[in-house]
């Protein structure tokens, strides 16, 4: 049943396409029981996250402010980042400097909406429960049409709440 979702993808025929496949149906599994369970926030966190000092505190912050239209929030993300090659942030700059690159308009102090060329979404993120649920119906009606990443940036940019 899930491979319908795959039967537009433009890496279907590709060497590495398994790997797309795993992680975009890995991500899908948790939004739904994300949906399931009626949380009404999740982290979600890939294997190579590395978590800034005070992390915790950071997040209480980022709940306490997140826009009333936020369905997914990024809270992680390379600079560049295709398949296993990625570059990390150099986290010695300054904030400033940080959020120079990655934002277009600032929402508070916390949160922020991002640029379009910024690929951020499946390494490190908080997702509402109508994020959840809006995704996963987002997805069962058009499938995976890329990377995973590039689904969810597409969705996030098309409804102007990509933060």
């Amino acid at each position: 049943e899930d491979t319908k979702m795959f039967s537009n993808c433009d890496y279907l025929h590709m060497p590495f396409n398994n790997n797309i496949l795993c992680n975009q149906l890995g991500h899908y599994y948790i939004l739904n029981e994300i949906k399931q369970k009626q949380y009404k926030y999740a982290i979600v966190c890939q294997d190579d996250t590395y978590f800034r000092k005070d992390f915790v505190n950071y997040i209480d912050y980022v709940i306490e402010n997140i826009p009333d239209d936020a369905e997914l929030l990024t809270i992680g993300l390379h600079k560049y980042a295709v398949g296993k090659n990625f570059v990390e942030w150099n986290l010695s700059q300054s904030p400033d400097e940080d959020y120079s690159m990655v934002a277009k308009t600032k929402i508070n102090d916390y949160i922020c909406k991002l640029k379009n060329g910024i690929n951020p979404c499946s390494l490190a993120y908080i997702i509402t429960l109508q994020g959840a649920i809006n995704l996963t119906e987002h997805f069962d009606k058009v499938g995976f049409k890329r990377a995973t990443d590039w689904n969810f940036n597409e969705y996030l940019i098309e409804k102007d709440i990509f933060y």
